[in-house]
């Protein structure tokens, strides 16, 4: 695909992609990737590029996503490489965790997504708890646009503000610290799609000072230092006038 620059035969060739969806879960599948996209067109409008879009749909259209024996130890997991996600058989009894793990292993494979072709591993300090958050962010905005969530005509009985709950605690207050930073700056969305479906260099750069990213060389090993060099202090004291007066109404405040 890198080779391609053509917008018309890019889209003939990922229109052609094929994945692999059990049939049990391809209705769930369906809603969670609508649920997704509606999330990015509304909270990014014009930002939410041709680049953005096509990152959401080769993912979409590339991923196989199964069920596996609930004698393993995980509720999902993604395997970016391979472009596969694996549900345990369990959670096929909780329609809402259901929709949630989904949510959160589409968050990682694209977030992966532009790491393919990098020596680098992701942060998974900040990865998790990233998904969190956009497990929330995605759920409470079709809330808030639709007053429910159906399925097959079913009302899912969650109640807003949702809220997920996990075994991510520690994870999740990176990046909902940055962000409820960003968002005095009115770029904690922008950051949050670099970071998600954008580039993490431009994320890096749009955080953190030039003098921070060279102190780490590039702005990949800075992100990889997040919890393991940077610290919270650090954090703290570039963000220091925003932290003053914490608003306790924040998505990026709750459970933090």
């Amino acid at each position: 695909m890198n080779k391609i620059k053509n917008k018309q035969n890019r889209n003939k060739i990922i229109q052609s992609f094929k994945s692999y969806i059990s049939p049990e879960l391809k209705p769930e599948v369906e809603l969670v990737q609508q649920m997704i996209r509606e999330f990015w067109q509304d909270m990014l409008g014009k930002k939410f590029d041709a680049e953005k879009k096509e990152r959401l749909e080769i993912i979409f259209k590339q991923t196989d996503i199964f069920f596996e024996s609930e004698d393993c130890d995980y509720k999902g997991k993604a395997l970016n490489l391979h472009n596969e996600i694996y549900i345990n058989d369990n959670v096929k009894k909780d329609i809402m965790l259901e929709i949630e793990v989904l949510i959160h292993e589409y968050g990682h494979c694209l977030s992966d997504a532009n790491l393919y072709n990098s020596i680098y591993n992701n942060n998974l300090l900040l990865e998790e708890g990233t998904q969190n958050l956009l497990c929330e962010m995605v759920i409470n905005h079709y809330l808030e646009k639709h007053g429910e969530v159906k399925l097959n005509g079913r009302k899912i009985p969650y109640q807003y503000p949702v809220v997920v709950d996990n075994s991510y605690e520690f994870n999740d207050g990176w990046q909902k610290t940055i962000l409820y930073a960003m968002r005095k700056y009115g770029k904690d969305i922008e950051v949050f799609a670099e970071f998600e479906i954008g580039d993490k260099h431009k994320y890096a750069q749009m955080v953190f000072d030039d003098d921070l990213i060279k102190k780490y060389y590039n702005s990949h090993l800075l992100i990889l230092s997040i919890g393991n060099g940077i610290n919270v202090e650090e954090i703290y004291k570039r963000f220091k006038d925003v932290f003053q007066n914490i608003d306790k109404n924040s998505i990026y405040y709750r459970r933090n």
